[in-house]
């Protein structure tokens, strides 16, 4: 880069920046503007903006930029100061247009102090700028005003006064004036002014000259020489050797191109000095012999093929691209030499039941060691294989749990019905001795005992019956399948492919290695051929030069004609020979980029044959694993399928002598709730007959008529419970039914039996009750209707006659009526067996319903 004065880095502000640059300049010989702007800006704590970062990459060469382009990017005062200094090394400068950018006030300082001390810098804009105002402009007339170069400087848009604007414009124009009235070439022209044409050919102003003659200012050259190089733009070591190279050629192609040159103005001058010069030229002739022979010998190609793989992939249309070959790294492991990864042992003893599960895990990772790295998805299929191993432990471990609740389940069994043979002996006992409360309770307890065994029952049959993990295991090793023959497919797919890429890539190579080598052949061939040519053409020159110089006075016109043909001709061989040595340098290119690319494609092809034999054994091991859990859970599922059938067995006979109590019980609670309804009926005549008859035991009736309502409300919420348990288990057990008679056993089912049981005893029940309401119509309501048709009888006869003695007295034992008698108060009672007792609440029950 040009540094300029910077001395204005120290009161720009607290940051150093000719120490930051220094910093920067040790760990960086060569940065670019951006990277120094992003250093600036780390200094001051500032994010770098990335609309200048973006603007400065695009500068290839900083004495290029003439204009710098920032509007619309927004400024923080500290990021501005950081740009204002990378403006500094832009030594062509000439303008700045920071527009629409937000500017402040304070950011003026900085923008003044880099224009004033700027050596080309002549137009800024300053446009829509509304933040400034009087303070920006007290700081930029002076800067206008001492330095005449400015002749641009655009405020439209800002906070300034009018008058201000017009007093700009008036210096600017001031400024134009004394520009356009400088002598050209002056150090301070306008970048506009036409150059003279030195100035046109890149010539820079002296500072020492100008001092010595203030009004014209010399021009100097700037050349290689005289021009030093900074340290930013010392060449790298790679560069370097290729400038030797191109300077050792340049020294070979001059000496040659000297020597053929002094040796054609020798032939202007044979006229005066033919006889002395022929001897002389044969001399030099030799001498250019040996150079022509150090030419071709010491003559190399200075640059670099530029001959890469990519070119490689390119130009031999290969499959395979760098950045594909990298990609497949990721996967795959390159082997120097065809190799054979023998992972079959280990998958075997996998599936080994002996093996145990610390080793299985020991064999999973040596496995995975193994295998990763040698074609993409190993690790999946590793952990495929893992899943698998864990499925055959999972269904080993299963039928050991089913036995050993089997075995818990049998002693809680055997203490279940111990309980309910003693709950029924106490109860036959009870039944036995007309303890009929106590016989009800332990009615009750044997019912919850045998549902206690039901339970138990039903949940070794949840167990024995449950599908779900078999299923659970024939989905998993159904979706294990699946993954594992997706991974294989894939992994194979894309090691076929990558395969028959390489394949193909090494044919192409081979042969375009070995039309490289013919073509070779064929160039070496033509070049000899050139060379041959060219000796023969020297030959002949030669000779011809002798003839005409036997003939020199006659024919010099004709000697001059051939010397530039010779020189011609070597001009032309010394291309023949840059055309050969570059080739020459292309051809080992080739031959090296080839040899290279060839290696790296067999060393992938050999670990694509070790991802092929992997899939091989993961293939077989995932089909015996398949083939070995299949023919475990078949024969797992038989020996559960018959011990659930033999639970099924047991819960039909337990579940028989439930249900059957259960309607026994529940019968007789329904008949004693309807004799419970029977009784309130008989309360409810009981209290209105009492009311009737002015009997004074009512309040008896009625707390009698309150317990019995409490009596049929338990006895009704307890039958409305038995109702409910037995159709629970009713549902619970109509399963296992079918499962038994799908199975082929033949039985009464329990439900059946238990309904034929409760009709058998409705039945008796019926004809005991239609017995006792024919004789209790017989005594109470036939002898009823009989008194009662003789006492209307009675009471017709005696309104029709008038004779009130026709009626009976009250009392039985008085006499009848005296004929003529009449009483209209008089009532016959009817006898005493035809009245019901209401007056005892033992009284016997009638059929009042």
């Amino acid at each position: 880069f040009f540094f300029g004065k910077m001395s204005g880095f120290e009161e720009s502000g607290p940051v150093d920046y000719n120490a930051v640059l220094k910093q920067l300049l040790d760990t960086d010989s060569n940065p670019s503007l951006s990277e120094i702007y992003a250093h600036f800006c780390k200094h001051c704590k500032v994010a770098a903006d990335q609309g200048v970062i973006k603007i400065l990459d695009q500068v290839a060469e900083p004495s290029h930029v003439k204009e710098l382009d920032l509007s619309t990017l927004i400024f923080a005062p500290p990021a501005f100061d950081a740009v204002m200094q990378v403006s500094r090394l832009l030594p062509n400068l000439s303008n700045v247009n920071l527009a629409n950018t937000n500017m402040k006030p304070e950011s003026v300082q900085s923008l003044v102090e880099m224009a004033a001390e700027h050596p080309s810098l002549t137009s800024l804009s300053l446009a829509n700028n509304n933040s400034l105002g009087f303070s920006a402009a007290k700081l930029l007339l002076p800067l206008i005003k001492e330095n005449k170069r400015f002749i641009e400087l655009d405020v439209e848009g800002t906070c300034m006064a009018a008058p201000t604007k017009e007093l700009i414009k008036k210096v600017l124009l001031s400024n134009r004036t004394y520009m356009e009235n400088q002598p050209q070439g002056t150090r301070m022209r306008s970048p506009d002014s036409p150059l003279s044409p030195a100035h046109q050919d890149g010539l820079v102003i002296s500072d020492v000259e100008q001092a010595q003659t203030p009004e014209y200012a010399p021009v100097v050259p700037v050349t290689d020489e005289v021009m030093p190089v900074a340290k930013a733009d010392a060449p790298d070591p790679t560069t370097m050797n290729l400038m030797d190279t191109k300077a050792r050629n340049h020294e070979l192609k001059s000496s040659l191109m000297d020597h053929e040159e002094r040796l054609h103005l020798y032939h202007v001058e044979m006229v005066n000095k033919c006889d002395g010069k022929q001897k002389d030229v044969k001399r030099r002739h030799n001498v250019g012999a040996d150079m022509m022979e150090s030419f071709k010998n010491g003559w190399k190609w200075p640059l670099r093929s530029d001959f890469k793989v990519a070119t490689c992939v390119t130009d031999f249309a290969l499959n395979l691209s760098e950045e594909e070959l990298q990609d497949f790294y990721k996967y795959y492991t390159p082997q120097m030499r065809a190799t054979y990864l023998n992972v079959k042992g280990v998958l075997t003893e996998l599936l080994d039941k002996n093996t145990t599960r610390r080793r299985k895990n020991v064999l999973i990772e040596d496995l995975l060691a193994k295998v990763k790295g040698h074609g993409p998805g190993m690790s999946i299929l590793v952990e495929l294989v893992q899943n698998l191993c864990e499925l055959l432990a999972h269904e080993a471990t299963n039928m050991d749990a089913i036995q050993g609740m089997l075995e818990e389940t049998d002693i809680q069994i055997g203490d279940v019905k111990i309980k309910i043979d003693k709950t029924e002996t106490n109860r036959q006992r009870a039944l036995k001795e007309e303890e009929l409360q106590e016989a009800e309770g332990y009615f009750e307890v044997g019912l919850d005992t045998q549902e206690r065994l039901i339970d138990t029952i039903l949940f070794r049959l949840s167990h024995l019956l449950d599908k779900g993990p078999r299923n659970n295991l024939l989905d998993g090793l159904r979706k294990l399948c699946e993954q594992a023959d997706e991974q294989m497919n894939e992994t194979k797919h894309i090691n076929d492919d990558l395969m028959g890429k390489i394949d193909q890539d090494l044919k192409r190579i081979q042969q375009k290695v070995f039309e490289e080598q013919e073509g070779m052949k064929y160039r070496e061939q033509e070049f000899l051929d050139v060379q041959e040519r060219m000796k023969e053409e020297l030959s002949n020159n030669q000779r011809q030069q002798e003839k005409v110089w036997r003939d020199i006075t006659y024919s010099f016109k004709e000697l001059q004609e051939l010397a530039e043909g010779r020189f011609k001709e070597v001009e032309n061989w010394m291309k023949e020979v840059e055309k050969h040595e570059r080739r020459k340098v292309e051809y080992n290119a080739v031959l090296k980029v080839c040899e290279d690319h060839s290696k790296t494609l067999s060393e992938l092809q050999h670990d694509c044959n070790n991802c092929e034999q992997l899939l091989r054994n993961f293939d077989e091991f995932i089909r015996v694993a398949t083939k070995t859990i299949t023919t475990m859970a078949d024969t797992t599922s038989g020996e559960i399928d018959r011990l659930a059938l033999e639970e099924q067995e047991t819960y039909l006979g337990v579940f028989r002598t439930f249900y059957m109590q259960l309607g026994e019980l529940l019968f007789k609670k329904q008949k004693r709730l309807e004799e419970t309804d029977r009784m309130i009926r008989n309360c409810e005549f009981q209290i209105d007959f009492c009311k009737e008859t002015l009997d004074p035991d009512l309040h008896k009736y009625r707390d009698q008529l309150k317990e019995l309502t409490q009596r049929r409300q338990e006895t009704a919420d307890t039958v409305a419970r038995m109702q409910v348990r037995g159709d629970d288990r009713a549902a619970q057990f109509m399963p296992h039914e079918d499962a038994l008679r799908a199975a082929g056993r033949e039985f009464e089912s329990p439900l059946l039996e238990m309904h034929e049981d409760v009709v058998d005893r409705r039945a008796r029940v019926l004809a005991q009750r239609q017995r006792f309401i024919d004789k209790d119509k017989e005594e109470l309501v036939d002898k009823e209707a009989v008194g009662i048709e003789t006492l209307v009888n009675h009471t017709q006869q005696a309104r029709k006659t008038g004779i009130s003695s026709l009626i009976h007295p009250l009392s039985p034992k008085s006499p009848g009526p005296s004929p003529g008698r009449s009483d209209s108060n008089s009532q016959i009672i009817p006898p005493q067996d035809m009245i019901p007792n209401v007056g005892s609440p033992q009284a016997p029950r009638t059929t009042l319903d």
